[in-house]
């Protein structure tokens, strides 16, 4: 199997950029669930709620850490990798809230990052793959 070549200077900004607002989330989400928890779509009023938020965080700085180190080392496969984690773990979130509460706007919103995450690693699969390969 031939590797992928190494991702343009413009896909690693571009994911580097995207990666950083996850991280900031992350670190919210770990410092301080309990101002965070609406935003996440669910009420999460007793203890293991969260508890589950700042496991949340902690998955959110882990992933984006991840992504813009492979973003700054252009590790293309990596980042593939790590855009498709995060639309797994976006997908879980998504199903949690629409189990736990009413269908609402949070679950569109973590539908969209799953769209969005898929969108991206495809994007970055394909960037710049023309003028490399001929």
């Amino acid at each position: 199997m031939k590797s992928l070549p190494q991702a343009s200077l413009v896909t690693r900004i571009i994911s580097t950029i995207l990666f950083l607002p996850y991280f900031y989330i992350g670190v919210k989400e770990l410092i301080s669930p309990a101002g965070i928890d609406i935003t996440f779509g669910i009420p999460l009023t007793h203890d293991e709620g969260l508890s589950y938020l700042s496991v949340v965080g902690a998955r959110n700085i882990v992933l984006s850490s991840m992504g813009i180190f492979f973003a700054i080392t252009g590790l293309r496969f990596s980042m593939i990798t790590v855009f498709i984690a995060m639309a797994i773990m976006a997908a879980m979130d998504c199903y949690l809230v629409t189990s736990n509460s009413s269908f609402s706007g949070m679950a569109i919103k973590h539908f969209t990052f799953v769209i969005f995450m898929l969108v991206m690693a495809a994007w970055t699969r394909y960037s710049g793959m023309r003028k490399n390969n001929q």
